[in-house]
């Protein structure tokens, strides 16, 4: 008798960060990409012979993303890191196995308190470490200097860091990160493409547009909408509470992860 294959059959964002896996048997597998990462099956991550792993829990990064993924042949897929990883094989089988959902794991390593509260805080001072390297820090206010003008209301695009806000105003509601594009406007302010009418541009447009990967942080309890550039502040608005759980919402919506595992179109026939 033949055996069925268990393979994905749809992929899709479980929370940020979380990535689920639909099989083709029904179960929904629960993939965190900061463990996938550091489970990587290639050679230089994992012994061949003993199956150990070699790379070391903090050799990836806090903030990890997987930039893209891509099936090899009908069995496995290679996933493609924001570090640069990309030599990982992941069989079906592999990934099954490794399953973090509560049926496959039922017991798992109990996280202290303080990280849990802490973690998300980590994270995004993880992605302000990673992103300094695009901006000279020089040009900007000492980061006291920089909590002293949020204080004061002094916020002003382009001089103002992800972190000062962080370390201000403490935990955000809504973490998002993506690449989009920018209109900037005659008052300094960037209005990403996400909070502009279809067909429309935003009054005051100067007419340019600015495309890179960027960092929002939105503060329901505040009323405030941030947008980051190169861990600079580009975009702010002010709105009611409801408007930002929409936009989250609307984030959570298109951050549905789109497979690729469909068959390659057909070859045309040979003349």
């Amino acid at each position: 008798m033949a055996t069925t294959l268990l393979e994905p059959k749809d992929m899709d964002w479980i929370d940020k960060g979380v990535l689920g896996i639909e099989w083709t048997d029904g179960h929904k597998g629960v993939y965190p990409v900061r463990y996938l990462r550091q489970h990587c099956p290639c050679a230089a991550c994992t012994d061949e012979w003993t199956g150990q792993l070699r790379i070391k829990e903090d050799d990836v990064p806090l903030l990890i993303m997987v930039k893209d993924v891509e099936p090899v042949g009908r069995y496995a897929l290679r996933f493609r890191w924001s570090d640069g990883h990309d030599t990982g094989i992941y069989s079906f089988a592999f990934l099954r196995r490794i399953c973090q959902c509560d049926i496959c794991q039922p017991v798992k390593p109990e996280q202290p308190k303080s990280r849990r509260l802490l973690s998300a805080l980590l994270v995004l001072l993880a992605w302000s470490i990673l992103s300094a390297w695009a901006c000279s820090l020089s040009s900007l206010p000492p980061l006291e200097e920089q909590k002293a003008r949020i204080l004061s209301k002094q916020i002003a695009f382009r001089s103002l860091t992800s972190q000062a806000f962080l370390e201000t105003w403490g935990e955000p509601t809504y973490v998002h990160y993506e690449a989009t594009q920018f209109f900037p406007v005659k008052d300094g302010n960037y209005i990403p493409r996400f909070r502009v009418p279809l067909g429309e541009f935003p009054p005051g447009w100067d007419s340019s547009v600015v495309s890179d990967q960027a960092l929002f942080l939105g503060y329901a309890d505040r009323g405030e909408l941030l947008g980051f550039l190169e861990n600079r502040l580009v975009y702010r608005e002010q709105m009611p509470a409801e408007q930002i759980h929409a936009i989250a919402s609307q984030w959570k919506r298109d951050e549905m992860f789109k497979t690729r595992l469909e068959a390659p179109p057909a070859r045309p026939p040979l003349p």
